[in-house]
């Protein structure tokens, strides 16, 4: 089982293959340090679209070097967005990562039902961070889906969602991923949304419909971190304090708290968009270049290296 983007980055860089990120927007210095960064640690070669004179530009004050890079000129970020997308479809490049530019306008050449690289799939974003409450223990990871892509997810894209955030935490080798949809209540309650949902969902887990982990809800965040706030509401849980999956009922609440870790507690985090032909990486603009590389290492070690 991996605990931290640590082993994460470790277990890719001994993999013989090379892996192509194709980066659209790229013409700012995050985005350009992340390719310099994930090429000198043996993770990934970046094709690099936008304006080719500030990519050389930026290239050249990080240290890096024209030659080392595949550059398409492109000023225009939608055209950028359909170029990478472009490299995706025909195999050129195995992933997709999100430059300066906004994440609806990547997502449109993403889900384009002509050119695009939609499946049969929902497309779900699974954000992960280290586990503050597991540094003297080891480490762990927990995921939370979706704070990116569905805004208010009905009972079968949740399904969905789920399902998307389980295979990658098989992946990491969490065996039977421990499934908590969340809420701001335990019980379930028809006017409350979110609660009767996850009534739902863990009828489907009992029933057999979804598979390959444990699911429970609807569950607080307290309980889902502490096995003693469970204890103290007299809730029994097989997950309580374990959660791997943190399946939210709503994408501001995923956003936000998500971007908890990343602000305040400065956690290392990563996610990637499963679902499409290819793994999707929509980093915060205002994401460093670390962060972006433990995207780029997590979309490998659980969407490329099947």
């Amino acid at each position: 089982m991996i605990r931290t983007f640590r082993e994460i980055r470790e277990k890719v860089k001994g993999y013989s293959k090379k892996f192509f990120i194709a980066i659209p927007a790229a013409d700012d210095n995050v985005s350009v340090e992340a390719a310099i960064d994930a090429r000198k640690d043996n993770i990934a070669e970046s094709i690099l679209i936008g304006d080719r004179g500030k990519i050389s530009g930026l290239l050249e004050a990080a240290g890096g070097s024209d030659s080392d890079f595949e550059i398409i000129h492109c000023t225009d970020y939608a055209e950028a967005a359909r170029i990478a997308v472009r490299l995706c479809r025909e195999k050129k490049a195995d992933m997709l990562l999100k430059g300066h530019l906004d994440t609806g306008l990547l997502l449109k050449a993403v889900l384009d039902r002509n050119e695009g690289l939609r499946t049969d799939r929902l497309l779900s974003d699974v954000f992960i961070f280290e586990d503050p409450l597991w540094d003297d223990r080891g480490g762990k990871l927990v995921g939370i889906t979706d704070g990116g892509i569905t805004p208010l997810p009905n009972l079968q894209q949740k399904k969905e969602m789920l399902e998307n955030a389980v295979d990658v935490f098989r992946k990491l080798g969490y065996t039977r991923p421990k499934v908590a949809v969340m809420s701001a209540t335990e019980k379930p309650n028809e006017k409350i949304p979110s609660t009767w949902d996850a009534k739902l969902l863990v009828d489907m887990y009992r029933n057999g419909e979804i598979k390959d982990c444990i699911v429970e809800g609807p569950m607080a965040l307290d309980v889902a971190a502490f096995k003693r706030c469970a204890e103290m509401k007299g809730i029994e849980s097989e997950i309580a304090g374990q959660v791997d999956i943190m399946l939210m009922p709503s994408f501001e609440a995923a956003n936000m708290v998500a971007k908890v870790f990343v602000f305040y507690m400065k956690r290392q985090i990563g996610h990637v968009i499963k679902g499409a032909k290819v793994p999707v990486l929509i980093n915060s603009r205002t994401d460093d270049a670390d962060l972006k590389i433990n995207s780029i290492a997590l979309s490998i070690l659980t969407g490329l290296n099947d």
